[in-house]
């Protein structure tokens, strides 16, 4: 017998299979991560040690809180897997001793669609913006580097950064976005131009013109629904209360 999901529960194992998703994205013979969630989760859902096997029934009556596990691939098979499916191919994949190169890429590309599942259904019933968030995110400071700014971006597939324009007791928060750095890198007419737009700190690029975004300031408790009517497909960020510590971004890739 399982005991119900409280809120802090259902973030953590969000973020878990967020987190092995991630990874499976980055390697694309990776799905040992979401694997290893799994068996987590079976264990949290069991309150023991116990096999994916037995844990089937389980994860699947918790996977079906989001339509995305049966109702939209019943609807649409052509496009979509059922969870069922893709469970029992991860199931027998951590069953067997070795798999690599095709096997292994098409286990990681199963491992992806039920990390998405499991995700969309543990936050089925979530609806405050703190929920969504991504906690403590990666911040561009004005005496940093284009160049710095532009790998932070890259090397992370960010679409945004935050950026604090005012005092550390008062902080004036702003977005620098991947779109405003590549026109501003891009807007110029000789390679020797660019290397010296690279060079320069973003304080001086804003001064030389490069834009950035007003962020919308919201709270953690805010609903989603609020924020959506605010945001204008822009990030949002998430504020403390006295609005001084930056606690997460919200884009609108987290709330697909």
């Amino acid at each position: 017998m399982t005991h119900p999901f409280c809120r802090d529960q259902q973030i953590f194992f969000r973020d878990l299979f967020r987190e092995a998703r991630f990874v499976a994205l980055k390697n694309a013979e990776g799905f040992s991560a979401t694997i290893f969630a799994i068996e987590k989760f079976c264990r949290f859902l069991s309150q023991g040690d116990i096999t994916l096997n037995h844990c089937r029934e389980r994860i699947s009556a918790k996977a079906s809180a989001s339509p995305l596990a049966n109702d939209i691939p019943k609807r649409w098979p052509d496009f979509h897997t059922t969870f069922d499916n893709l469970y029992n191919q991860l199931r027998d994949a951590r069953n067997s001793a070795f798999h690599d190169g095709a096997v292994a890429r098409h286990l990681t590309s199963h491992a992806v669609l039920l990390s998405i599942i499991l995700e969309d259904a543990l936050m089925n019933s979530r609806d405050c913006i703190g929920d969504f968030m991504v906690r403590m995110p990666t911040c561009a400071c004005m005496w940093h580097p284009l160049s710095f700014i532009r790998q932070t971006l890259l090397a992370n597939s960010f679409s945004y950064l935050p950026v604090n324009c005012g005092k550390e007791a008062e902080p004036v928060w702003k977005l620098i976005s991947d779109c405003n750095l590549g026109v501003f890198l891009r807007q110029v007419d000789s390679h020797g131009k660019r290397k010296k737009r690279l060079a320069m700190t973003l304080e001086t690029a804003v001064e030389e013109g490069i834009s950035l975004i007003d962020s919308h300031i919201r709270y953690t408790n805010d609903t989603v629904q609020d924020v959506i009517k605010r945001c204008q497909h822009h990030a949002v960020l998430i504020v403390s209360t006295d609005k001084k510590q930056l606690v997460g971004i919200v884009t609108p890739f987290d709330l697909l």
